[in-house]
């Protein structure tokens, strides 16, 4: 678990796949629970794996998407230039 606090901490969109054995479940929803993507429990059945691993990539992909459009969103008043007269009975 310190494994992932690390990983986590240096690379928070890093998605975890924790693997583990039959017996092993419980630590592996513990570490779901503290940030991993998901996990995959033996014994290895490469279409599942890689439906978990394709399903990483593509979320990884759109919180990338995500965060550069939030980047681009730009106010609708970006560029507008006013002034408001000291007499003018508005500016109270």
């Amino acid at each position: 678990m310190a494994l992932l606090s690390e990983i986590l901490a240096l690379s928070p969109s890093t998605k975890v796949i924790v693997v583990t054995g039959n017996q092993d479940k419980d630590n592996a929803v513990r570490a779901v629970g503290l940030g991993a993507y998901d996990f995959y429990q033996k014994p290895l059945d490469t279409d599942v794996l890689q439906l978990i691993v394709t399903r990483a990539f593509s979320l990884h992909d759109l919180e990338q998407e995500n965060a550069r459009l939030r980047g681009a969103r730009r106010s609708p008043l970006a560029g507008i230039i006013a002034r408001v007269s000291p007499w003018c009975a508005c500016a109270g």
